[in-house]
């Protein structure tokens, strides 16, 4: 019995040590949320208008209340009336490529900063939108 106890006093902080080091560090699974607070896309902008490539006219927009909120976290709201929203999550790709998802739309599209980044242009295959910042 003495033998069994002196065995277990010995052994016990090797357990100990073996225990703790297979629970240390974080073993959460949870995502970590992007920070894109100085991103320059991070804010609210508004849609003013169209630019169709056929006839290469620009299309003004007025009182128009399709707004995307892009949030320094990767997520947002695209508003597309004053009752009508959508979350939304978006990242920035690099080299001024993004990408949004959102209820109806999902797009990785290069977006153009304008006018000291207070309007930026969105181009896809056949026109581009204009927005500016809200």
């Amino acid at each position: 019995m003495k033998n069994l106890r002196r065995l277990a006093f010995k052994t016990l902080p090797l357990i100990l040590i073996i225990f703790f080091a297979a629970c240390s560090g974080d073993d959460s699974s949870e995502p970590v949320a992007p920070d894109y607070s100085s991103d320059k896309l991070v804010g609210k902008w508004k849609l003013v208008g169209f630019e169709t490539f056929d006839s290469g006219d620009y299309i003004p927009i007025d009182d128009n209340m399709t707004v995307y909120e892009f949030s320094g976290n990767g997520g947002g709201k695209y508003y597309l009336s004053a009752t009508s929203s959508f979350d939304l999550t978006w990242q920035n790709l690099g080299n001024s490529v993004y990408h949004a998802s959102h209820y109806g739309g999902d797009w990785t599209l290069p977006v153009e900063f304008q006018d000291n980044d207070n309007t930026i242009r969105i181009e896809d295959s056949d026109s581009a939108s204009y927005y500016e910042r809200k």
